[in-house]
């Protein structure tokens, strides 16, 4: 495949018709969706939530939770 500097580019799209310089600039567009398309592919649900839930240090132990359950219970009725 032929290899074109940026200034030949520039300099051999400069002298097509209007119509050509159109297709180009659609055909580009197009090019350019589909690459960014592909690293914005979706992943699944799954790979989207994993670790989302994850605490930054040791998981609480039983306990804990029930100590802090009633924490909050008290602040949100007294």
């Amino acid at each position: 495949m032929y290899a074109m500097k940026y200034e030949e580019i520039l300099s051999v799209v400069s002298r097509l018709s209007l119509d050509e310089q159109l297709q180009l600039v659609e055909m580009l567009a197009r090019s350019i969706r589909k690459q960014i398309e592909a690293k914005l592919e979706p992943k699944s649900v799954l790979a989207l939530t994993r670790g989302m839930i994850k605490p930054d240090s040791v998981m609480p132990t039983d306990e804990e939770l029930k100590e802090d359950y009633v924490d909050y219970l008290i602040k949100k009725y007294l």
